[in-house]
């Protein structure tokens, strides 16, 4: 079944366009025109890409200059030198990573992985009436539509805010997680709320799917320049798959140490703390430039 699935994805690939900054570099600027009426869902009357090509032109020039002036070794992908220098740990482009870099480890650090591997385990200690596997089903199906639900509203409402409230609400649902289970361990009848983790959960995932599951991903494309792209993409999907590691496997331990309830309040501080960052460090990137956002991390930190 999961093979089915990767299959379909390779075989609606051939139907996405190239990236229009892609094109504008390899100078096709009516390929990149056709690609953002694409993209924009815009039929060709309604859509003038014009502005938009005027300001990627801009972005492109000015990556196009800020290649040049690099080193042939800074240029070369497989060159660890070219990564690590000063230029790309200093200014807005670094402020760039360093966010993105934070946001996808308290991803991991909230524990979305953790609980979902674990899932079963967490409907069998918590005694749930409903079947450990139905309930699991269940989540993946909220993640699922919550998901596809993203994309109505999170230029409405902004990516920032998505965030603040993803964390928060984050928090609160595994907070409550682990007040039931405090509970239970402490002898209290909770007979009459044995549904309320199967509910957190949910509401968990939900909020996990309209903020921090999708939107650290594509604010990589808005935050970081052009010409930065490739290696920090690189180093920082590097780290997520660290961290997600080390957070699956501390998880059994940390169950065993701290019992659930520990962990999940642990993981619900984790959120908390991930909301304080978005608050104090992440810009909104909402209908705004690359320049734009440059220019305003250069005053941020």
């Amino acid at each position: 079944m999961v093979a089915v699935f990767k299959v379909l994805s390779a075989i609606l690939l051939f139907f996405i366009p190239e990236s229009p900054v892609h094109l504008l570099l390899k100078n096709k600027t009516k390929e990149a025109e056709d690609a953002l009426r694409w993209l924009r869902s815009k039929k060709r009357d309604n859509y003038d890409p014009d502005q938009e090509i005027r300001s990627l032109q801009r972005l492109v020039d000015k990556t196009k200059v800020d290649l040049q002036s690099r080193s042939i070794t800074s240029l070369n992908p497989a060159s660890l030198s070219g990564v690590f220098t000063v230029k790309n740990f200093t200014g807005p482009t670094a402020k760039s990573f360093y966010i993105i870099l934070s946001l996808l480890v308290l991803r991991q650090l909230g524990g979305i992985n953790a609980l979902t591997f674990y899932t079963v385990d967490i409907f069998k200690e918590a005694g749930s009436s409903m079947s450990p596997y139905v309930s699991t089903a269940v989540l993946g199906l909220v993640e699922f539509l919550m998901t596809l639900a993203t994309f109505a509203f999170v230029d409405r409402l902004g990516r920032r805010t998505l965030l603040l409230l993803s964390s928060t609400l984050m928090g609160a649902c595994l907070t409550g997680i682990s007040l039931h289970g405090y509970l239970k361990v402490l002898g209290y009848d909770v007979t009459l709320v044995e549904w309320l983790p199967l509910v957190l959960l949910a509401l968990y995932l939900c909020a996990f799917s309209v903020g921090f599951g999708p939107i650290p991903w594509f604010m990589m494309a808005e935050l970081v320049p052009t010409e930065s792209k490739g290696w920090v993409t690189g180093v920082v999907v590097t780290v997520n798959w660290l961290a997600l590691f080390l957070v699956t496997q501390l998880f059994p331990g940390m169950v065993v140490s701290i019992g659930s309830a520990g962990t999940f309040l642990v993981y619900g501080v984790l959120n908390i703390v991930a909301a304080v960052f978005v608050f104090a460090c992440v810009p909104e990137t909402r209908g705004k430039t690359i320049e734009m956002i440059q220019v305003e991390l250069g005053g941020k930190f």
